[in-house]
């Protein structure tokens, strides 16, 4: 299938559906088209689960280094960056299998500390 978009003169052509999200949304944020249009009419839902996946997954990897990482905090390490440093002297990887940062750090133990200042 091949689809045809004129946008100020231009003609854009030969594009597989896959393509036709991320150029409209291009369009739309240029100050073109205003709504937004999408190849499959489910994608807003599809989006949605897709996100809620995504969440669900980052809640269940900070649940399972929040031990760690409370270990190391009663070992005596405070800073963001001591325990980063400690998580990645013990070799434990982050969720993308990278090396941890105190913007990490911060991440895992920012939605449960709101949890406890809530309770």
């Amino acid at each position: 299938m091949i689809i045809l978009f004129v946008r100020w003169g231009h003609t854009i052509f030969g594009m597989g559906p896959l393509d036709y999200p991320v150029l409209l949304h291009r369009w739309a944020r240029s100050g073109g088209y205003q709504e937004r249009f999408w190849a499959n009419p489910d994608m807003p839902e599809i989006s949605k689960r897709g996100v809620a996946a995504l969440k669900a997954n980052a809640r269940r990897f900070a649940a399972n280094v929040r031990p760690i990482i409370e270990e190391i905090m009663r070992a005596g390490a405070t800073s963001h960056n001591a325990i980063a440093a400690k998580l990645n002297e013990r070799n434990v990887r982050t969720a993308r299998g990278g090396t941890w940062t105190h913007v990490q750090v911060g991440a895992i133990l920012r939605p449960f500390d709101a949890s406890v200042a809530a309770a």
